[in-house]
């Protein structure tokens, strides 16, 4: 009888924004195509808006936010969960050191993002990129997309600073 609560569950480190890991959880609930409720996959959301912002971190030498991101990771790990998802771009700034501190695997988002592109038949070729303005300005879709042949096309400074915000 215990080992059906042994399926693997989902963690979900969110809160940066608040909104992100939200979103991502109705996302989640919504796309995946099942028959009855008990079919959707079991996930468990760690969503601490106190992360320090990631953007400032890397740009301006703002308060080092992977402490607090392994403390996500550590709470995920007690709740059960068997796979890591991070619906923040800019988190994944600190990818390398999170996985190595943990023994789940972590899905890394701009992988993943090319990943569907090719499943979906875009194997390579110019691909927009819009983003909060850490993102662009740090360049993690642009140095794994580049890396894999596609060819980034991507807002000017003046662009990012009018229409782009600043951090989420």
């Amino acid at each position: 009888m215990a080992d059906r609560f042994e399926a693997k569950l989902l963690g979900v480190l969110g809160g940066m924004g608040p909104m992100a890991g939200a979103v991502f959880m109705e996302r989640l609930t919504a796309m995946t195509k099942v028959q009855y409720d008990q079919q959707h996959i079991p996930a468990v959301l760690w969503s601490d808006p106190r992360v320090p912002d990631r953007t400032q971190a890397k740009l301006q030498g703002g308060e080092d936010p992977l402490p607090w991101l392994l403390n996500g990771i550590r709470h995920l790990e007690k709740a059960g969960a068997k796979v890591i998802v991070i619906p923040c771009n800019s988190a994944h700034m600190w990818y390398d050191q999170m996985a190595s501190k943990t023994r789940l695997p972590i899905l890394h988002i701009v992988k993943a993002t090319i990943d569907d592109l090719q499943n979906r038949g875009v194997p390579q070729g110019k691909i927009g990129i819009m983003a909060t303005a850490g993102t662009l300005k740090t360049a993690i879709y642009q140095q794994e997309l580049e890396s894999r042949g596609f060819t980034c096309v991507v807002p000017t400074d003046e662009e990012i600073e009018k229409y782009c915000t600043t951090s989420i």
